[in-house]
């Protein structure tokens, strides 16, 4: 996307620069126009761009239809650079062509404008919240929408699947953003039973999008969980991490096709959050770390997708916020994940949590994990393969990710440093523990943590130390053990 937007960028600089050719004022010539380009092409958007021109004498500009206009419309040329400004209005049909025509001396020299065809639409539908039996329910759903122009007009609905007292109340939505937005559907009612919903949501009568929940049938049961970030799941359909993962106004994506809002020098990193794609979606992840320069975002290197960080250091920590109700210092969780890194990044991550983000516990089952003269625990440490043999998750020293065929050579080169397979991946732990510690949560939030807890880089030897490079969150996930 982006090497399509720079070239896009690139064209319309060609495209917009026609001009007089001053230079033949020494043979006379002043009254030839010379263009440089006669073709402008823009998206379906409304959008204006600015053109230069150069020319000696009255010059007036026409466009063939009202969807184009320039100004000024018309204009005295001295020689020096002037500027005009060609706009388009928003296209909300087919793939469109006009004329934007210029006359000067006499002559006709014409623009051609080329305007992309609409594609407003409609995309996935998300549950927010949760519905309990017996509570009037407080959730929505979110219905996002892609390429709008800001004035369009829909009748919202939808349909539940089975009649247990929580419907959908249609309405009439007319405050669409120009470009990427989500419309928010509210739920009504009162559930009488248990079990699972399906909602279709409907605009202007058509069935667009549909998501699901389960009624909880115990209003005193553990709400909140599971929830993950296990984007290996969804990499066929991360193409649009804008409106899909993005939990702030900062820049979230390590990619070339990053956007957003770059963080400052005096910016917290806290300030950066990525969305879960699984469960909860009112909960974030974060970082918290001492060089807030260091990049943290979404890696999309081929073939799968990770969680990159970089410039981190011991006791730096992607943070977990879960809102929750009904959590106890007695319920047991399970929690599972792997971690892959660089060469000289960190290689051994502890788990921890905590119900107020201050006082932490550390979660039962860590490894000691010594080198040289630096020790501490660890739960997760980066196995072999997503780095070199040999590597501190080279559990049973074959130097291969368990039930894989490839070798040494393959794996030393790191490419599977960000795949997360469970069932072939050294570095994928599993941990079943009650949250031991806590103060009860009745609502509120439930934290985790997995902290950079030993000085020691993925793959060591004379040198051990982290030393700067990057380390790739392939998925972490946290549920209610059984």
């Amino acid at each position: 996307m982006k090497r399509i937007l720079n070239l896009l960028a690139a064209a319309a600089m060609a495209f917009a620069a026609f001009s007089c050719n001053k230079g033949t004022e020494k043979n006379g010539s002043r009254g030839i126009f010379v263009r440089d380009d006669d073709q402008l092409y823009f998206d379906c958007k409304a959008q204006s761009r600015k053109c230069q021109y150069q020319c000696y004498g009255e010059w007036t500009a026409t466009a063939s239809d009202s969807w184009i206009w320039v100004d000024p419309a018309s204009g005295k040329g001295q020689g020096s650079t002037g500027y005009m400004e060609i706009s388009v209005l928003y296209n909300s049909g087919a793939e469109r062509e006009g004329t934007l025509t210029i006359h000067f001396n006499g002559k006709e020299y014409p623009v051609a404008i080329r305007q992309a065809a609409c594609n407003f639409g409609y995309g996935k539908a998300e549950f927010f919240g949760s519905v309990v039996a017996g509570e009037a329910t407080k959730a929505y759903i979110e219905l996002s929408y892609v390429n709008a122009s800001g004035e369009e007009k829909a009748e919202i609905g939808g349909r539940v699947s089975e009649d247990i007292g929580i419907t959908i109340q249609p309405f009439t939505y007319d405050r669409f953003s120009a470009g990427d937005g989500k419309i928010e559907i509210p739920l009504s009612g009162i559930a009488r039973g248990s079990g699972s919903l399906t909602f279709t949501v409907t605009v202007d009568g058509v069935d667009v999008a549909e998501c699901s929940t389960t009624v909880i049938a115990d209003p005193d049961a553990p709400q909140g969980l599971p929830v993950g970030w296990n984007y290996f799941l969804s990499k066929d359909e991360l193409d649009n991490v804008t409106t899909f993962l993005q939990g702030s106004r900062y820049d979230y994506s390590w990619s070339t096709e990053a956007s957003g809002v770059q963080l400052g020098p005096d910016a917290k990193s806290t300030e950066h959050k990525l969305l879960p794609n699984i469960g909860n979606r009112e909960a974030y992840m974060t970082i918290q770390r001492s060089d807030a320069s260091g990049v943290y975002g979404l890696s999309k290197d081929v073939p799968s997708y990770s969680i990159r960080v970089n410039k981190v250091a011991v006791d730096d920590y992607l943070l977990f916020v879960i809102p929750v109700k009904n959590i106890k210092s007695t319920t047991k969780v399970f929690v599972e994940g792997a971690f892959g890194a660089a060469g000289k990044g960190p290689g051994c991550w502890a788990l921890e949590y905590s119900s107020d983000g201050s006082r932490w516990t550390l979660a039962p089952g860590a490894e000691d994990v010594s080198w040289n003269d630096v020790a501490g625990k660890a739960h997760f440490r980066v196995p072999n393969g997503n780095d070199v043999p040999g590597g501190i998750g080279d559990r049973n020293g074959d130097g291969l990710i368990s039930n894989s065929t490839s070798s040494s050579s393959d794996l030393s080169t790191g490419k599977y440093r960000n795949i997360y397979q469970k069932d072939i991946d050294d570095g994928y732990y599993t941990y079943t523990f009650p949250l031991e510690g806590i103060t009860d949560i009745a609502e509120g939030t439930l934290y985790f943590r997995l902290r950079v807890s030993v000085n020691l880089r993925a793959s060591y030897g004379s040198a051990y130390v982290i030393d700067g490079g990057y380390g790739d969150l392939k998925g972490f996930e946290i549920s209610l053990a059984e």
